[in-house]
C-alpha cells in the first residue's frame, strides 16, 4: 500500500504527503517554540510575531523534505520515482518536533543538506578551490545556527576526503571557509558596540542529553522509531557491498555522520528537537534501504504502527 505508492509516484502518493503534511502543520502550531542557547541571533525575536516564526518554520520544514528528494534523484543515488526519502522525512519529524520547534535548528539542517549537494558536485565533477571552501562555509553557516556542531566539523572533511584526493589547500579552505559566518558576526557586534556571544555564553561541555531520558520514559513513539532505523542503518549496510561505488561512498558519508550526531547528543541535546539532526541521514539511509526491500507489507504495517504509537503518545 504505502511503498509501492511512494516509489511509482502513484496518485495515492500526492495523498500521503498532503496529508503528513497537513498533520505536522497541527503539530506545529501546538507546540512550544523552543530557547536555542546555542544560536548566536535571537530569531524568534527578531521576527516577533509566533504566527510568522511557524510559518517559516514550516517553509523551511517543506523545503528540506523535498531537498532530500532532489538530492537522491538527480544525482541518481537511487533510481527515484517517487518521493520515499520524502515521505520518511515527513514520517518522522512527528517523532522531534512534536513538542518543540526551532527554528534555528531547521535552518542548521538545511545548510547540512546544501553542504551535501556540495559534496555530491564535487563527487561528479572536478572539484575546484572555491568549492572546498563552499564545504566549510555552508557548515560554518549550520554551526552559527547551532553552535555546538562544530564538533563535527572532521566529519566534512572526512566527506570531503571521501569524494576527492585532498591536497593541504583542501584541509585549510574549509577552515576558512567555516570561519566566515562568525567573523562576520564578531566584527558587526564589535562595530555597534554589542556582546559577542562567541566569547561570553558559549560553552559546551559533555552531559547526558536529558531528552534522551525523557524520550525513552514516556515517548513510545521516539523509541520504536529509535530500534527500527537503527536495524535499518547495520542492514543496510551489509547491503550496500552490493551497490554502486557512488551509492557506496555516499552512504559512507551518512553512516558517519549518523555516528556524529550521537556523539552530539551529548553535548546539550535537552529536548526533543535538538535531536532533530538525526532526521535527514536516517531518511536517506531508510530510502536507501527501503527501495531495495522486498517485503512491502512490513513497511505497511511500520508505518501504521508509528501512527498508532504516535497517536497514544
Amino acid at each position: 500500500m504505502f511503498l509501492n505508492a511512494l516509489k511509482n509516484n502513484n496518485f495515492l502518493s500526492y495523498f500521503y504527503y498532503l496529508l503528513l503534511a497537513a498533520g505536522f502543520n497541527v503539530a506545529v502550531f501546538q507546540s512550544e517554540i523552543l530557547v536555542n542557547d546555542f544560536a548566536f541571533v535571537d530569531l524568534h525575536h527578531f521576527f516577533g510575531a509566533d504566527w510568522l516564526y511557524r510559518s517559516l518554520f514550516l517553509l523551511f520544514w517543506l523545503t528540506s523534505a523535498l531537498w532530500i528528494n532532489r538530492l537522491m534523484a538527480k544525482y541518481k543515488i537511487l533510481d527515484l520515482k517517487g518521493g520515499l526519502p520524502t515521505f520518511l522525512y515527513m514520517l518522522m519529524s512527528f517523532a522531534f518536533w512534536h513538542t518543540f520547534l526551532s527554528l534555528d535548528i531547521i535552518l542548521a539542517i538545511l545548510f547540512l543538506l546544501f553542504m551535501l549537494e556540495q559534496l555530491m558536485i564535487i563527487y561528479h565533477n572536478q572539484c575546484r578551490l572555491y568549492q572546498s571552501m563552499n564545504i566549510g562555509l555552508l557548515f560554518g553557516c549550520a554551526s552559527f545556527f547551532y553552535f555546538p556542531l562544530l564538533l563535527i566539523f572532521p566529519w566534512a572533511i572526512f566527506a570531503l576526503s571521501v569524494c576527492k584526493t585532498l591536497k593541504w589547500r583542501d584541509y585549510v579552505f574549509p577552515i576558512f571557509g567555516a570561519i566566515i559566518p562568525f567573523y562576520v558576526y564578531s566584527c558587526f557586534q564589535f562595530f555597534n558596540d554589542l556582546p559577542n556571544k562567541l566569547f561570553t555564553q558559549m560553552t559546551i561541555s559533555f552531559e547526558i542529553p536529558k531528552a534522551l531520558g525523557e524520550l525513552f520514559q514516556h515517548s513510545y513513539l521516539f523509541v520504536f522509531t529509535a530500534v527500527i532505523l537503527l536495524l535499518v542503518v547495520f542492514s543496510s549496510y551489509v547491503k550496500k557491498r552490493t551497490q554502486t561505488l557512488k551509492n557506496r561512498v555516499f552512504y559512507d558519508v551518512l553512516l558517519l555522520l549518523f555516528v556524529g550526531i550521537i556523539v552530539l547528543s551529548f553535548f546539550g541535546a535537552n529536548s526533543f528537537a535538538e535531536l532533530s539532526f538525526f532526521l535527514f541521514p536516517l531518511s536517506f539511509l531508510g530510502a536507501m534501504y527501503f527501495d531495495a526491500y522486498k517485503r512491502k507489507w512490513f513497511f505497511d504495517v511500520l508505518v501504521i504502527g508509528y501512527f498508532v504509537l504516535y497517536l497514544v503518545s
